[in-house]
């Protein structure tokens, strides 16, 4: 049993004193028992009937009384009848001689053990009144002897009552510091489990938009994106840029690559020409980034090299990236392929040039043959008919169907009128 319950079932404060009652009672109903058996003879059965009336009266108190409903300093009144019937057994059974006088212990430390230095007073005044219960009630008792007890006994019950009633105080103040360490415990659990549980819930919370971050960053082929610090180290590394360099992320981190690597050497020269003393860095990355390292959005053509050293022409833009603090920490490249774009301005380009040669080349036979026609007007009329069916031949073939419609019309008709 442990010490919080002995002393919750010792003490009348827990409102059951007949816990508390029962050891008074089984070492009462002993002593009987070696009376009755003649074990031991009674010097007076008068007294020892008292007591046994006491003791019948303390335990009916103990067992009918609804202590839970009454202040507990009246729990007291039953250690307080025990004292008297282990007083009159005492005087019932040799006084100070009797073998039972070891009795008055039980239920003086059931109220020295009371919260309060006053129940040790009321503990050491009880067992000195028991002890005196001879002197006042047998005639024979040894008067000398007696009052020599009456100045030295209440001295040793006070002082056995007070080191009593000050261990249990300590202990008391241990239980009630282990119970509260106990409930603060409990709601540090409380807080610790339900901050486990959010914690968990954040958790998944953050690996679905891990996922899905992740998920829409391997999506992302037919960009490059790249991520270095601020000299142009790079560590990060997309699918795209796999795609368009030929390298991995796990090739490109491990071989500690510069995104200078990837740019086109005549490129970085003219930057750094066109900067000119600015320029003053070592690090061509200064050229390349001059305007993102200044906080703006840098949009640019550039060429890319590969790993096999074939070029990528692409369109860059190039942004800082910035820490919690609000400081750069590094650069963003994202840069599209324009490879596609460049051969369909290519052949747009072959497309309109063809046709512009095209529509020169007859334009120029449809103003011959219009100046031919203006000098059919000084010939004879008689020849104009085979003329025109000649010419509509001819406007039709190097005009198309527009000079065939202005021949229908009569518009160059009235040239010969």
């Amino acid at each position: 049993m442990t010490l919080d319950r002995f002393f919750a079932k010792l003490s009348p404060a827990s409102s059951r004193p007949l816990q508390a009652h029962v050891p008074t009672l089984g070492a009462f109903a002993l002593a009987l028992v070696f009376i009755w058996t003649g074990m031991y003879t009674a010097t007076n059965e008068r007294w020892v009937t008292l007591s046994i009336a006491m003791l019948g009266a303390a335990t009916l108190l103990a067992v009918l009384v609804p202590w839970r409903r009454i202040a507990p300093f009246w729990t007291l009144s039953v250690p307080i009848l025990s004292f008297v019937a282990v007083g009159f057994l005492r005087t019932g059974t040799g006084g100070a001689y009797s073998p039972f006088s070891a009795m008055i212990l039980l239920p003086f430390v059931w109220i020295a053990l009371e919260e309060g230095r006053r129940y040790a007073v009321l503990a050491a005044v009880g067992a000195f009144i028991v002890v005196m219960f001879p002197f006042f009630l047998d005639d024979d008792g040894d008067s000398s002897t007696e009052f020599i007890r009456a100045l030295f006994t209440p001295l040793m019950y006070g002082m056995t009552a007070l080191i009593i009633n000050e261990v249990a105080r300590r202990v008391r103040e241990r239980l009630r510091e282990a119970t509260e360490a106990t409930r603060q415990r409990e709601i540090l659990l409380g807080e610790v489990t339900a901050g486990s549980q959010k914690l968990a819930l954040r958790e998944q919370e953050l690996r679905t938009a891990n996922d899905l971050l992740q998920s829409i960053w391997n999506s992302i082929t037919e960009q490059s994106v790249i991520g270095t610090d601020m000299d142009g180290y790079i560590n990060v590394w997309n699918p795209g840029a796999e795609k368009m360099l030929g390298l991995t992320q796990k090739q490109v981190l491990a071989g500690k690559l510069n995104i200078v690597e990837f740019q086109q050497s005549t490129e970085i020269d003219a930057r750094m020409e066109a900067l000119g003393e600015d320029a003053i860095s070592e690090n061509p990355l200064v050229a390349l980034t001059a305007s993102a390292r200044r906080g703006n959005a840098q949009i640019e053509d550039s060429t890319y090299v590969r790993s096999d050293g074939t070029h990528v022409p692409v369109k860059v833009a190039t942004t800082s990236r910035m820490d919690a603090q609000g400081n750069q920490s590094g650069l963003i490249f994202v840069a599209t392929d324009m490879t596609a774009h460049h051969e369909i301005v290519r052949l747009k380009d072959e497309f309109i040039g063809l046709v512009s040669h095209e529509l020169r080349t007859r334009s120029a036979r449809c103003w011959d043959t219009l100046n031919f026609c203006v000098r059919m007007r000084m010939d004879s009329p008689s020849s104009r008919k085979p003329i025109l069916q000649w010419l509509s031949v001819m406007l039709s073939g190097c005009c198309g169907s527009w000079a065939t419609c202005c021949l229908r019309r009569r518009r160059i008709r009235g040239i010969f009128r």
